[in-house]
């Protein structure tokens, strides 16, 4: 923790700064907020001596020496001090109309980038500054002394007023007064010097070049001052200036206050033309009439384009909806990740349309759960961080989804501390039932999708059209979670996949005949009392073919001889009689099968061998012999061709650490690792590697000497996922260090085992494993990729970012992934595969939208999968700056390395 200075000026600056500049978005009395405010304390120093020196000087001479009156017009010098007053107390106390930038209209169409933060409304927004005009005025009616006098002691009164009543919403606001007015009254000086010597004497009406000249020049000064604020900030946009100097309302705004300004100046000339007697005078209150008039105009032009602009943005985002219904309506789009990304859109549609500083969107769901997002753009840059309770300060409007009065449901959006212009928005009905009726549409339509959709969806995937018998999705859905059980205890449990296959189904298939034959072999699979005490599912696959999953015990062989005797008994009672169908039919089957953890670790792998058995059986049998059919003698060995103990996932463990042992003591490695760049689309740069660690060996059937293959097997025991975590954790530990060897400091990015972050994991949690292999500075280079977030997993994820390890995440894992699960820890990167960045429409765009929403923040890289032939300047147009091959290369020395960071 930073100490505070003791002595010399820094001490007085930060004092001067902290109570001028109390709150910071850094931690408390650390260096970063220590800086900020040792600024504020320099730059309100030399604005208040600036400001205040000459103010009290004018002051002193004015009341010594009084008013020069003007020569040979006594009527005018008499109606200088109270005209000076009333343009004095307009200018200052007025409230004042806002436009919008115009580069922050186009910045909010935050539809297009989701990952774009909100800037601040003070950098975002053009308030038309009366000063500027009055000083315009004050150029060519009113002494410069005077002006400096009445201007001054009227903007330190500014001050005083906006820290006092600002004090509580804004901590700062003492610095912000300060600067804001300051940069207000050093415009007017500015453009009360530049106009006073090029304006003709009184009486004359004056060109308007000498009013639009220091108008402009008045408006760059001021930009030249916002430098300053943005440096206290700490803000280093290089292009800022630039951005605000070409802006088109800005430069608008300027020429229009040097119009009102010369407007007012010639109003006043030709009232005093035209009315002979006191027409100096009356010429001066025809000029204030004309000021008030345009000022009230003004404020009638912002107004009126804050609500064209709220409903441009309606207009754009009811396109957008548009869009999404029809992809939940098709089914290309996870309803799930609709609704998160709907909660940020609609939350920051809220603060752009109303121009408010809080918005808080709630859906309330009928099961009883609550989700939410909260945003808060302040005013100002630099603001302390805020949470929903700041709505309690403010007021608020919100607009619920469900407009039955006394309906239960809490689902709404909320909005509260609006700007000026905010305040007409939420009083303007079409604007808020526009906004309403969008904000229903956005946030409860993929609820909606969610909840019936899914169910249907779901019926026509996991049944047949025919019969509706369990089909082969709801086979492998089924599988999967026998499979996580039989790697959760594989010492008590075991998994065989098993297909039974019609006999010369062809001529049985149409009509009642097949009906009857499924039929016959599905109730003597059901009935089978040998199952008794099985985990059991049965799913048919046109055509005549019966799957069976069935979790038995530690022994495969009983399941496999279980299995085999429901073939035996098949064949012995498949005749259907002649009663029933006309003639008779007799079913007899065919038999193949697989073992989990023996022939494959996967459900596809599983399937394509059980496939192969049963060919292998199909040419060993004639189905057109006697009926009992049976083929005892040929032994599980003769046809797995394995040894008489079969390869488990325990042997695997034991296989995997003495390969990881001998590839950490002999020279000789036992484990292969490739990288693959990822380089920067607008540079072509190499900002990262991706790392994928091989095994090559052969475990049973599974050849895991290819990456993925490797990953995958792994990943499905908690056991073996440590153990291989400790092998990639090893292996990014050497390629860390040989990056560092070439003079390179990217970061690394390695994929984890999404099984070591699930609560279950309990000593193999991911977070116990980091911190004995990587050091602070490898930590700090490391990226975690993950392709599922597990239920429940937040804890451990947030404890993983704790000890400063990046965390990245596929779309996948941010589709399927539990809101709760994203809180607490930031994404460094999301990761798109290639099929949503090369489909066969090019890139889904809708889809890297709504992902970016759900789980994206500000500073998430955004990484896409894509071989060379993808257009980067379709990724750049969607703000994905990186490219990643979906191949990679082997590296073996540091040439190699070098030779992918440079390629």
């Amino acid at each position: 923790m930073a100490s505070f200075p003791s002595t010399g000026l820094p001490a007085l600056w930060l004092a001067i700064g902290s109570w001028l500049h109390p709150a910071t978005e850094h931690r408390p009395r650390s260096r970063a907020q220590q800086q900020v405010q040792r600024r504020a304390g320099v730059t309100g120093t030399i604005y208040i001596a600036i400001g205040l020196i000459p103010t009290l000087i004018a002051l002193a001479v004015v009341l010594v020496a009084g008013v020069e009156p003007v020569p040979g017009n006594a009527d005018l010098s008499n109606a200088i001090v109270p005209g000076a007053l009333l343009l004095v107390a307009i200018s200052v106390f007025a409230p004042q109309a806002i436009f919008r930038a115009q580069s922050a209209a186009r910045i909010r169409k935050i539809l297009d980038n989701p990952t774009s933060a909100q800037r601040p409304w003070a950098s975002s927004t053009i308030t038309f500054n009366a000063v500027l005009v009055g000083a315009l005025l004050a150029g060519v009616f009113i002494q410069g002394v005077l002006a400096l006098a009445l201007f001054g002691l009227a903007l330190a009164i500014r001050v005083i007023m906006d820290s006092t009543r600002n004090i509580d919403e804004d901590p700062n606001a003492r610095f912000h007064s300060l600067t804001k007015n300051f940069t207000i009254g050093f415009i007017g000086v500015v453009a009360f010097v530049v106009t006073e010597p090029l304006v003709p004497p009184v009486g004359v009406i004056p060109p308007v070049w000498p009013f639009l000249t220091a108008a402009l020049i008045a408006m760059y000064v001021g930009l030249i001052l916002n430098i300053i604020t943005r440096w206290v900030d700490g803000n280093s946009s290089a292009w800022s200036f630039a951005r605000d100097a070409v802006d088109s309302r800005r430069i608008i705004v300027a020429l229009v206050s040097a119009l009102i300004a010369w407007l007012t100046t010639a109003s006043g000339t030709w009232a005093e033309e035209f009315i002979e007697d006191g027409g100096d005078a009356q010429g001066v209150l025809v000029g204030l009439a004309v000021f008030l008039v345009s000022w009230a105009l003004l404020w009638l032009a912002s107004l009126e384009l804050w609500r064209r602009e709220a409903m441009k943005t309606l207009a754009l985002w009811a396109q957008h909806q548009t869009e999404v219904v029809g992809r939940l309506a098709d089914g290309s789009l996870d309803p799930e990740l609709a609704e998160r990304a709907a909660l940020r859109t609609t939350t920051r549609m809220a603060i752009s349309v109303f121009g408010a500083t809080r918005a808080l969107s709630v859906v309330s769901h009928h099961d009883g759960r609550i989700t939410d997002d909260f945003i808060a753009v302040d005013e100002y840059e630099n603001a302390p961080p805020t949470d929903r309770r700041s709505l309690t300060g403010s007021k608020t409007l919100t607009m619920r989804l469900y407009p039955e009065p006394g309906h239960s449901s809490a689902s709404g959006v909320t909005v509260g501390g609006w700007l000026r212009p905010g305040s007409f928005l939420v009083r303007n009905d079409t604007i808020v039932q526009r906004f309403t009726n969008l904000a229903t549409q956005s946030l409860l339509v993929p609820v909606v999708a969610s909840d019936d959709r899914r169910l249907a969806s779901a019926f026509d995937e996991m049944f047949t059209d025919l019969n509706r018998w369990p089909s082969m999705a709801a086979f492998a859905e089924a599988t999967s979670r026998l499979q996580a059980l039989a790697d959760a205890s594989p010492e008590s449990r075991s998994l065989v996949v098993a297909v039974y296959s019609i006999d010369d189904f062809g001529a049985l298939a149409g009509g009642k005949f097949e009906h009857v034959a499924v039929g016959q072999v599905m109730r003597l699979a059901l009935g089978n009392p040998n199952f008794a005490g099985h985990d059991m599912f049965l799913a048919y696959d046109d055509p005549g073919r019966i799957w069976i999953a069935l979790g038995g015990g530690p022994v495969i062989r009983s399941s496999i001889d279980v299995l085999r005797e429901l073939q035996t008994y098949i064949n012995n009672h498949g005749a259907i009689p002649s009663a029933k169908l006309d003639v008779d039919v007799h079913v007899s089957v065919a038999f193949g099968y697989a073992a989990h953890q023996v022939d494959d670790f996967t459900c596809d792998g599983l399937i394509a061998l059980a496939r192969e058995r049963l060919l292998s059986d199909q040419g060993a049998r004639d189905p057109f012999a006697v009926e009992n059919v049976s083929i005892h003698e040929i032994t599980p060995e003769a046809i797995i061709e394995s040894a008489e103990t079969p390869v488990t996932a325990v042997d695997m463990l034991a296989l995997l650490r003495e390969d990881l042992t001998r590839h950490n003591e002999e020279d000789s490695p036992r484990f292969s690792t490739s990288i693959a760049p990822i380089v920067n689309v607008h540079n072509n740069d190499v900002d990262a590697l991706c790392a994928k660690t091989a095994w090559p060996r052969t475990i049973g059937h599974v050849d895991v000497s290819d990456p993925d293959t490797f990953f995958t097997t792994v990943s499905r025991n908690s056991d073996t996922a440590a153990a291989a975590m400790a092998v990639y954790l090893t292996e990014a530990k050497r390629l860390l260090r040989r990056a560092s060897l070439v003079d390179s400091n990217v970061p690394l990015l390695v994929w984890a085992p999404s099984v070591l972050i699930n609560p279950d994991a309990g000593e193999n949690s991911l977070a116990n494993l980091i911190s004995p292999t990587l050091d602070l500075t490898e930590v700090a280079r490391t990226v975690l990729v993950f392709d599922t977030i597990p239920t429940h997993s937040g804890e451990s994820l947030r404890s993983i970012a704790d000890r400063g390890v990046k965390i990245a995440v596929t779309a996948g894992a941010a589709a399927a992934a539990d809101s709760v699960d994203l809180y607490g820890w930031p994404r460094w990167g999301v990761v798109f595969p290639q099929h949503i960045i090369q489909g066969p429409s090019g890139v889904d765009s809708l889809m890297v939208q709504q992902t970016v929403s759900a789980i994206a923040g500000g500073d998430t890289k955004l990484i896409a999968v894509a071989d060379r032939s993808v257009d980067l300047r379709d990724l750049a147009a969607l703000h994905i700056d990186y490219v990643m091959s979906p191949t990679s290369a082997e590296i073996t020395s540091d040439s190699d390395l070098l030779y992918q960071l440079n390629r």
